[in-house]
């Protein structure tokens, strides 16, 4: 992109400079457990591992198939009727049953693992952000004293109660406060 293109332009940043009061946790929560591809996946899993036990479980009863058939013969057209039985075994497919079923706990227990740190994740980042909040607000409560502190200052200096030493080291303290809470944000 040429510069010429950008010279017109105007960036401003003051959308920045605006943070929300506060995260509310309910919302929060819910927009990660909606939204997390990882959990998603996890749920997936989980998904799939009760599909498969549910075939299992399917797999213990006579699986019984009727449909029709269609043979051309000789220039004779023939229709049949298929059948097909599927038997189980002996032990009525309970291995099958319990390995399924072993796998869905699994992926039942690596889920709700997954869904607790994330909830934790969020119940730390939550407590991070109003700790960050309060100091923002501390860090802007004394660089604003301090702004007062340096209009007086300024107002007695131009009466000639102060020196200029002293104007200066106040305007110091409230530009090291402002650079402090500039570093904050």
């Amino acid at each position: 992109m040429p510069v010429k293109a950008l010279e017109s332009v105007s960036l401003s940043f003051d959308a920045l400079e605006v943070l929300p009061s506060d995260l509310p946790p309910a919302e929060v929560r819910r927009q990660a457990l909606v939204h997390r591809e990882d959990l998603l996946a996890a749920l997936a899993t989980y998904q799939t591992s009760q599909a498969t036990l549910q075939q299992a479980i399917a797999g213990q009863y006579p699986d019984i198939q009727i449909g029709p058939g269609y043979e051309f013969d000789q220039s004779e057209n023939k229709w049949s009727i298929g059948l097909s039985v599927s038997l189980p075994v002996f032990n009525q497919n309970q291995g099958a049953i319990a390995t399924a079923e072993a796998h869905r706990q699994e992926a039942a227990a690596a889920f709700r693992a997954l869904q607790a740190r994330i909830l934790n994740g969020i119940e730390q980042a939550v407590a991070s952000y109003r700790a960050s909040l309060a100091k923002l607000k501390s860090a802007q409560t004394i660089a604003k004293q301090l702004a007062e502190a340096a209009d007086r200052i300024d107002k007695i200096y131009e009466v000639g109660e102060v020196t200029a030493s002293e104007r200066i080291a106040a305007q110091l303290e409230l530009n090291n406060a402002r650079i402090a809470r500039s570093m904050r944000v």
